[in-house]
């Protein structure tokens, strides 16, 4: 007689029945399994998109009105959560490397202080990317947001 190998459901280990290539006891186990597996394997071009929002964000709102350029401690930003790593093109300029976010980008002046500036025309930013954007909360219109600027 030949023994058949016990198969158990991944989630719960109940006996499975049925077809051979069956891996859960039900839908709820199904249902637990990928949404642990969704979790665990978190995108990490999402955590980079939400660190741009973040850039973007706290250098919008540090701006302010009728400003195109100012300059800060790198500290002060990395306190508010900016991560000067985090940049969606970098351009050389001559001897000046610029990092830019959308349409801010920054500048070493020395060791620990930097130069911001808002360029409206280096909008890169598409319809789509600005449907994302809202979809991840980024609708604030006192800052300098995608909306207001054209």
């Amino acid at each position: 007689m030949c023994q058949s190998k016990q198969r158990l459901c991944v989630i719960c280990d109940k006996q499975l029945h049925g077809r051979s290539d069956k891996r859960f006891c039900n839908i709820k186990c199904k249902n637990k399994y990928h949404s642990e597996l969704r979790a665990s394997k978190k995108s990490y071009s999402q955590d980079v998109f939400k660190q741009i929002l973040k850039n973007h964000r706290i250098l919008g709102e540090l701006i302010g009105e009728n400003t195109e350029k100012f300059q800060i401690k790198k500290i002060v930003l990395q306190r508010l959560g900016f991560d000067t790593e985090t940049t969606t093109s970098v351009k050389f300029q001559g001897k000046e490397i610029q990092f830019h976010v959308l349409d801010f980008y920054w500048k070493d002046i020395s060791n620990n202080i930097i130069e911001v500036n808002y360029n409206p025309s280096d909008q890169t930013i598409s319809p789509y990317v600005f449907k994302r954007f809202q979809r991840f909360g980024y609708s604030d219109t006192n800052s300098k947001d995608c909306s207001s600027r054209n």
